[in-house]
């Protein structure tokens, strides 16, 4: 992500509750939709952010 060699990211989001976090790498991506499902799970989709 980091060397702006990503299109698309599609995330599935399952509503869990964990112990502690990770700061992950921050990379300039916009949210371009999302869907949620009857199971509770939420699909994200990014891009990347426009320059």
């Amino acid at each position: 992500m980091s060397n702006g060699l990503l299109d698309d990211l599609y995330l599935q989001i399952a509503p869990v509750i964990a112990g502690t976090s990770r700061t992950a790498n921050r990379s300039p991506m916009h949210l371009a939709a999302t869907r949620a499902f009857a199971n509770r799970v939420i699909e994200a989709h990014y891009t990347p952010q426009p320059r």
